[in-house]
């Protein structure tokens, strides 16, 4: 969600408005008490967003969170970035004493595991979780992220597709079984290789991508030097395709030459890499979106049948480490911001296209539909929809105001959209979101 939502003839009572919290790493949505009356959700439930970084790919979940928020009444979204050590300060002015303060109804984490648990421990009164991150599971704790599976195989893939001597992968955080068996399952490794590498470093290193390393440690060093050129490095781990590079680079091993590497960070990161990571990323606004759904839903008292919810799509975007520029890779992140900006303005597919993509038409629509699970046309009827809702539910505009400000050709063309999606005339969804 970006910019703010004030258009003509909006109601100054109960409006839906994004607001700036006054401190630091803190953001909120405020909902219209009177669209909460037909819903189960209580009125102003609290969930909190909590996250040690600030990167392009945590802005993507919190936006899909409050995307759902934006259309679906009785939430108050509010974004946490907390210290690794996650200590409340004397004067109370931190994240964490304000998160304690706050007293949230549920919350939405993106935290490793030791700062998962901290976190927990600190809370006052336990309350509903779902987690974005790959941690472990646990009683009681819903998890949504991207399958580790298919990000592995992505970048298995790409690298087949170089020729290279070997394909490997490195961990700074952990090892954990389950994926391990999963990448090995995939590479097939040769006898004698080594190919998996845990290196444990200070979790800072992989916060700042131009940190200096200092040195490689002698056991990493000697690992890297072993591989068979080229061979490529998968890593999974936020920070950790950076780190790679700089590890190779200090040690005289050429990217992507002698070593290709394959992160997994968003284009902030990646782009601050030199030269540029090749990423591999799970669609965060669908992940933000699914996850406070599912809160939401054990907010109301219904029970959850799924614990673990996995998304397999997956965006490869090919940069310098891979040493590849392939012209039929698409740009699923930029399409999807485009959208978001442009779809109320009457953009077609075409428009779409042309703005975004060096691709065919048909290369960007199955690319688009394996990344989000709709097509390009379905992505911007779903975005003018959802802004039709908020016109309706919060503004005194008349329907034919609201067709046009959404991007529709006419009024009955929208009608006949909205029922399709809603069920329900616009007109009705009005009465029965009005107080």
């Amino acid at each position: 969600m970006e910019g703010e939502f004030r258009s003509e003839g909006q109601k100054a009572r109960g409006s839906l408005l994004p607001k700036q919290g006054r401190s630091s790493g803190i953001k909120s949505l405020y909902i219209s008490p009177k669209v909460c009356e037909t819903l189960s959700v209580p009125l102003s439930s609290k969930v909190a967003f909590i996250t040690m970084i600030a990167s392009a790919y945590t802005h993507r979940l919190l936006r899909g969170a409050l995307s759902y928020a934006e259309t679906h009444a009785g939430l108050v979204i509010q974004e946490f970035r907390v210290q690794r050590n996650l200590r409340p300060q004397a004067d109370g002015r931190d994240p964490v004493s304000k998160l304690l303060a706050w007293q949230p109804d549920g919350l939405l984490t993106f935290l490793d595991d030791e700062e998962f648990d901290q976190c927990l421990a600190l809370l006052c009164k336990p309350c509903p979780v779902v987690s974005l991150s790959h941690i472990q599971a646990r009683p009681g704790v819903v998890r949504v992220s991207g399958s580790f599976p298919a990000q592995a195989k992505a970048a298995v893939e790409h690298f087949r597709q170089q020729g290279l001597r070997s394909i490997v992968m490195l961990r700074l955080v952990g090892i954990d079984p389950k994926q391990t068996q999963d990448f090995l399952d995939l590479i097939h490794p040769k006898p004698g290789l080594q190919s998996i590498f845990l290196e444990v470093v200070d979790p800072a290193c992989l916060d700042d991508p131009e940190r200096p390393m200092g040195q490689v440690s002698p056991e990493m060093s000697a690992w890297l030097r072993s591989l068979p050129k080229p061979s490529g490095i998968f890593c999974p781990e936020m920070g950790a395709g950076g780190y790679a590079i700089r590890a190779c680079q200090l040690l005289g091993l050429r990217i992507p030459k002698d070593i290709a590497v394959i992160g997994s960070d968003d284009a902030d990161v990646s782009l601050a890499s030199h030269p540029t990571l090749t990423s591999i990323i799970p669609p965060g606004e669908s992940i933000g979106a699914e996850a406070v759904r599912m809160l939401t839903q054990i907010l109301s008292g219904k029970p959850i049948t799924q614990g673990t919810l996995l998304f397999e799509a997956m965006d490869l975007r090919v940069r310098q480490s891979t040493g590849l520029q392939r012209a039929h890779v698409c740009d699923i992140a930029g399409a999807i911001d485009h959208i978001a900006r442009h779809a109320c303005s009457g953009l077609s597919v075409e428009q779409l296209l042309k703005a975004t993509q060096q691709v065919s038409y048909n290369t960007f629509h199955t690319h688009f539909k394996a990344v989000t699970g709709m097509t390009p046309g379905q992505a911007i009827q779903r975005r003018q929809l959802d802004e039709a809702r908020r016109l309706l539910a919060g503004s005194y505009l008349n329907v034919t105001t609201v067709a046009e400000k959404c991007g529709f050709s006419n009024s009955s063309d929208f009608a006949r959209r909205f029922r399709a999606f809603e069920g329900i005339s616009p007109s009705q969804f009005r009465q029965q979101n009005d107080r």
